[in-house]
């Protein structure tokens, strides 16, 4: 059936993470969702969330 395969990618800066869509595949049309962003380090957990099609912005502050 009709599918929607998102590949993400994440920058780090110096106190952000940036994820966005890098690529994506199939003929199904993407819906209008809202995904969370989880951001785990040595000392501390981050988290996030936004629109899909946007760039996600989780703070490591």
């Amino acid at each position: 059936g009709p599918y929607v395969w998102t590949t993400y990618t994440a920058q780090r800066g110096d106190d952000t993470v940036e994820v966005r869509i890098a690529a994506e595949d199939g003929e199904r049309a993407r819906p209008e969702r809202t995904i969370d962003i989880v951001v785990v380090t040595d000392s501390a957990t981050f988290e996030g969330s936004g629109s899909e099609t946007s760039t996600i912005v989780v703070s490591l502050e």
